[in-house]
């Protein structure tokens, strides 16, 4: 149950009604506050905004009713607008059916080529050319017929996408997996070239050739006997480089150049008989109708391959004349190319992306992105989305042209193939009569069945949306009707009303009006219902308080009886919330005791306050109360309230008052720390709120036995303080830890002792503080440390440093420091060495022995600490050299201390001997896996810390490590003490590389990375397994 802050005007208000003596003052005073509390004591709600008021119940605005309040009539115009769109013809798109974008972008460009579009019609298989419609379903087991399939439909569909599913199955595609567009391309055109081959009809068999084909020379000519060696061959496109370019010429020009063969690379001359200097260039000798350029986008480099994102210009026009010598052109071919379609990747990196096509038809350019066809609005091509946004980050572009293309030309940086066709070449209308085309009966038979059936599905789906909206429309009416009446008539609320009704001796004025309360949830969701059916069963019993009333604290809304009964009428319900007999009288009451009783604590605290500010008489006594209890006695007040009316509740403070100064023998307590003394006036105020608490006064003598217990352990501690005293003084150098030995500091002849280290520390801090510390018990219980409980043997090898010291294992004490410490500490095993006199080698006498196999399992065991950890930070600096690596020696890449510069964020340049040091700390690593804080290594402005784990992979601190510094994880060359992190350790976890929390990685940056990569893009790009390209598929097998 909620509380309700105290008000004084309410008090002050109830206190005049009952002086007045009036008999219906109590009712009046208390139909106020049930308004009051109920929130209707607020007027409706006159604001325009759409927000619902918590602090009013009459409020009806804001839960979702505006829906069903606008013109329904617009929107039903809209989407008879919208049917009407979607009739009218366009071209068909594809769906995607997973990774398949690459092949439908193809597949518009076979679609929207008439000349290959009809020879594809006109094929015909000979095991099918007789074949009857039952068995007509054969043909989908060629390629051929199911690229028939696709593309008659995409002509004669009546759906707006086609779906070519038969033909990537019957190819054996994978649909998940992207390939290479190029290979594809070729494959597939080898493929459909090979069966036509077959044909008896020529204008069939050679339609490929006649539209792709072009012979390409290979010239090489001897520069001593002029001799020339050609070598012809045919190309259905051509592969044109364009790093390092800017428009298309220039990408063939650089396919068209020479290339001088000297040196070790010389030609073999078949007349001069020997290796000659040559030169070896190409030249075109014939170009088709259809000039497909392919531009390398990709390229490959370190195993991986990377996109080249960089602008290429292209024309609208090509003329391909000055690419080709003069005897070799005719006036009936003029080689002059209008841009006919451009291929997109959408994407910045090899393994991800998504392929777009744009065509030109009828002097218009329609974008084909998958199942969307569109229509560009504008004549002038706009390929690439971030054109603008690449112009205005970097305040120009690659032409110098402010971002505007010269006129008659494009670019792009995302085109990755370009496709040409002659001026000459006409454009075919398409023809919407199936019975009309040179289809065969079986595709022609499919189609019609196809579209017959997707006729009757839409007719059936568009009768499923005509019941769908009749249900919207009425449940619209519905909520029209029951919202117009659901508001409150005005309601008395204001002091002044009500104290005319007590005047007049009227009758409560919640008698005179009928209301229900409803769920506010449920109104919500009544209002956001799309039909009458989406509506739940009204939940009122959630309502109810202890008293199967309505509960003030819970969330409602009342609205008027005659809405109410529309609503009932209408849905079911487990309770009616019916108004005023659901008014919680006694709630309201609950609620207004608390608020006197909150308004008598501030005062009575007041008061309390105010007594502490002036001394006491002599005569006056005194009481004792507990600290805890005096600082929280307003709440424990309230709370012993609580317990009484409230179900389940759950006190903050398991505290009495008063019993925080009890002893365990229920006795004021001997520690006069947890009490003190207040005035008698104060303790009669508490005294007043907590009737059943403990009395003491001032002179209550404290509990016997707990002043035995205290003077008991005084006598403790007196003579522990003793003990400590004594030894310190007979140790005060190994105290002092002014005798800390390592091995080369020993004598020879000389014996010597070793204590554990832990025994050490729980020495000292006994000796330094011997009231608040117990003494070790002896250094028998700390011998585990030093001694294996297998064979009882020393598990340190001598003469290591390693475990030697304050911070480590072990401490070396001589004889007399030994003799001092054991004549208070018991031992049962004492280790004990003496350093043999010999010059030339180290020699000793360990009693007992050293014991190797359980210290290398020690070994193991702490290292298996040390490399398992969760939530720890490493640090990564990323260092760059000052030489490119191209002018480096291959050697000086194993090694980034060779010559480098460390950089942070800022580009504040660090020197070598930092990367020496780090280096240092990161090999200086103690043998325990928990390090003192003053010992740990602190992250430097410079530095980005990442938080791991020791499952963590290496793959994952990669991915952490390109979000900040937007590096490639295929890019980043990692370094831990003085070693490469490799690519093929991706896949382990940092504790199987050894990677301790608190270390410093060096990251080295290869300069050939791709800048436009996003983190999204590449993040999987180390789970990529090796290509298989089309292996397994039917184009492979050609």
């Amino acid at each position: 149950m909620a509380r309700l802050p105290p008000n004084k005007n309410f008090l002050h208000m109830h206190n005049n009604l009952v002086v007045n003596n009036n008999d219906n003052s109590d009712n009046t005073f208390l139909d106020f506050m049930i308004l009051r509390s109920y929130k209707l004591d607020v007027e409706p709600c006159k604001s325009r905004a759409n927000r619902n008021c918590t602090n009013n119940a009459r409020c009806l605005k804001g839960l979702g009713q505006a829906t069903w309040l606008i013109n329904q009539e617009e929107d039903i115009q809209e989407e008879d607008k919208n049917l009407a769109e979607e009739q009218q013809f366009c071209f068909r798109g594809l769906k995607n059916l997973g990774a398949t974008c690459y092949i439908n972008t193809f597949l518009q460009l076979w679609f929207h080529n008439v000349q290959l579009r009809e020879a594809i019609f006109k094929w015909r298989p000979n095991h099918l050319s007789n074949c009857n419609p039952s068995c007509s379903d054969q043909f989908l087991a060629n390629p051929i017929t199911c690229l028939q399939l696709v593309l008659a439909m995409m002509q004669f569909s009546v759906r707006r996408f086609v779906d070519p599913t038969p033909f990537i199955k019957c190819l054996h595609l994978d649909a998940s997996q992207e390939q290479d567009t190029h290979e594809f391309s070729s494959l597939f055109n080898s493929y459909i070239q090979n069966k036509l081959n077959y044909e008896n009809d020529k204008s069939i068999q050679k339609t490929i050739n006649q539209q792709y084909c072009m012979k390409i020379a290979y010239i090489i000519k001897c520069s001593r006997c002029k001799f020339v060696s050609e070598h012809e061959s045919d190309f259905y496109e051509l592969l044109l480089r364009v790093k390092g370019f800017k428009d298309i010429e220039e990408c063939i020009g650089d396919y068209l150049k020479e290339e001088n063969l000297d040196g070790t690379n010389r030609y073999a001359c078949q007349i001069c008989n020997g290796l000659q200097d040559a030169k070896r260039f190409i030249e075109l000798r014939k170009l088709p109708p259809v000039l497909n350029l392919q531009l390398l986008r990709f390229e490959s480099s370190n195993g991986h391959s990377r996109k080249i994102s960089s602008f290429l210009k292209f024309p609208k026009r090509l003329d391909m004349n000055k690419f080709i010598r003069p005897e070799q052109t005719n006036s009936t071919n003029s080689n002059v190319y209008n841009l006919f379609a451009v291929l997109i990747h959408e994407g910045q990196t090899a393994y991800s992306g998504h392929y777009i096509t744009f065509i030109k038809k009828d002097n218009f350019w329609f974008k084909f992105n998958d199942e969307n066809v569109e229509q560009l609005k504008d004549f002038n091509l706009k390929i690439d989305n971030d054109d603008d946004f690449h112009i205005s980050q970097n305040g120009s572009n690659n032409d110098g042209n402010n971002g505007r293309n010269e006129k008659g030309f494009h670019k792009s940086k995302n085109a990755y193939m370009l496709v040409y066709k002659l001026d000459s070449e006409p454009n075919r209308l398409l023809l919407n009569e199936l019975r009309q085309s040179s289809l065969p009966n079986y595709i022609i038979d499919y189609i019609e069945k196809d579209n017959q059936a997707y006729l009757k599905e839409k007719e059936d789906l568009l009768h499923q949306k005509c019941q769908e909206r009749l249900k919207e429309l009425n449940h619209q009416r519905q909520v029209r009707q029951i919202f117009s009446k659901m508001e409150l008539v005005h309601l008395q609320t204001n002091q002044c009303d009500i104290n005319n009704s007590s005047n007049n001796n009227h009758d409560s004025q919640l008698n005179e009006r009928s209301f229900d309360a409803i769920n506010k949830s449920w109104l919500m969701n009544f209002f956001r219902a799309s039909t009458s059916d989406e509506v739940p069963a009204i939940d009122n019993e959630s309502l109810l308080c202890m008293h199967k009333k309505l509960n003030i604290d819970s969330s409602y809304k009342f609205i008027s009886t005659e809405s109410a009964d529309l609503i009932y009428s209408l849905y079911k319900s487990d309770i009616r919330l019916k108004f005023p007999e659901y008014f919680c009288k006694q709630c309201v009451q609950y609620r207004v005791y608390m608020s006197n009783v909150k308004q008598t604590i501030d005062d009575d605290q007041k008061l309390i306050r105010n007594l502490g500010k002036f001394k006491n008489c002599q005569d006056e006594n005194l009481y004792w109360v507990g600290k805890e209890s005096m600082k929280k006695w307003k709440n424990l007040r309230i709370e012993s309230i609580k317990r009484q009316y409230e179900v389940d509740f759950q006190p903050e403070n398991n505290l009495n008052f008063n019993e925080d100064l009890l002893c365990q023998h229920g006795q004021l307590c001997s520690d006069s720390s947890k009490r003190t003394l207040i005035r008698y006036q104060a303790w009669l105020i508490l005294r007043k709120h907590f009737p059943e608490s403990h009395e003491f006064v001032e002179n209550s003598l404290p509990c016997s036995d707990c002043l035995e217990i205290d003077r008991n352990k005084q006598i403790i501690r007196d003579k522990n303080y003793d003990i400590a005293l004594i030894q310190r003084s007979s140790l005060i150098s190994l105290y002092n830890g002014e005798l800390f030995r390592y091995w080369p500091d020993l004598l020879a002849g000389h014996s010597y002792h070793i204590i554990p280290t832990k025994f050490y520390m729980a020495w000292k801090k006994f000796v330094a503080h011997p009231n608040t510390t117990p003494s070790p018990d002896s250094l028998i219980s700390y011998e585990s440390n030093i001694i294996c409980t297998k064979h009882s043997f020393f598990m340190f090898p001598p003469f290591d440093d390693e475990y030697v010291g304050f911070d480590k294992i072990y401490l070396i004490l001589d004889q007399n420091e030994w003799k001092a410490l054991t004549d208070f500490y018991e031992f049962s095993i004492d280790v004990s060495f003496i350093r043999m006199d010999d010059e030339n080698s180290d020699r000793y006498e360990l009693k007992p022995g050293f014991c190797l196999s359980c210290h290398q399992t020690f070994v193991h065991e702490e290292k298996q600490k040390r490399f398992f950890y969760s939530d720890s930070p490493i640090y990564v600096k990323k260092i760059v050299t000052e030489e490119s690596f191209n002018d480096k020696d291959p050697d000086d890449n194993n090694n980034p201390s060779k010559k480098f510069k460390i950089i942070d964020n800022c580009n504040h340049h660090q020197s070598k001997n930092e990367y020496e040091s780090m280096q240092q700390n990161n090999q200086q690593q103690p043998p325990t896996n928990q390090r003192k804080r003053t010992l740990r290594k602190r992250r430097m402005n410079n530095e980005l810390e990442i938080i791991v784990s020791s499952q963590d992979k290496l793959k994952d601190v990669k991915v952490k490590i390109m979000q900040h510094f937007n590096v490639a994880t295929y890019d980043q060359v990692l370094w831990y003490n003085g070693k490469q992190l490799l690519s093929a350790q991706n896949n382990c976890t940092l504790g199987e590389l050894e990677i301790e929390p608190f270390i410093t990685l060096l990251l080295k940056v290869d300069d050939r990375m791709d800048e436009n990569v996003s983190p999204e893009e590449c993040a999987n790009v180390g789970n990529l397994g090796p290509e298989a390209g089309f292996k397994g598929t039917q184009l492979h097998l050609l």
